[in-house]
């Protein structure tokens, strides 16, 4: 079997290599006639305009904070349960399938895994908050505006 697979590959490989051209691609000897690319013209360089100072603006901070988080807890249930008696081809005969008869099964366990959230201890992060009304930057200390 994997001599004829190995044979097929090898045959569709070499109809794909010996064939004149692939559909889809241009023809290696073209007929169109070849248009010259535009040249950009160099432009003027122009000084970049003139920004006014921006207004001083208020303070930020870093402050650490507290945030509450939760961890997975992961258990195991047992629960108990029972099927009805079949037999292998109770359905093909249409026979009952049901407790009525006495046809119950066996008790059965299963396994559940239970998932549950349960509070963690609470993570400190920092995180940016604006400083009180007093609190302005010099001039000096601002940075300049980003150009684009």
């Amino acid at each position: 079997m994997k001599r004829f697979s190995s044979a097929i590959a090898l045959a569709v490989a070499a109809a794909a290599l010996l064939t004149r051209a692939l559909p889809g691609q241009e023809p290696r000897c073209s007929s169109f006639p070849i248009t010259p690319m535009a040249v950009p013209v160099p432009q003027p360089v122009l000084p970049p305009p003139v920004v006014p100072a921006p207004p001083p603006r208020g303070c930020k901070i870093c402050v650490s904070e507290c945030v509450p988080t939760t961890k997975k807890v992961y258990s195991c249930k047992c629960e108990e349960y029972c099927l009805p008696r079949c037999g292998c081809l109770a359905w093909l005969f249409g026979d009952k399938c049901g407790c009525e008869h006495d046809n119950c099964g066996d008790v059965k366990v299963r396994n559940r895994l239970v998932v549950r959230r349960v509070p963690d201890c609470d993570k400190k992060i920092c995180v940016l908050k604006d400083a009180p009304v007093g609190c302005l930057l010099p001039p000096e200390v601002i940075p300049p505006p980003v150009q684009k």
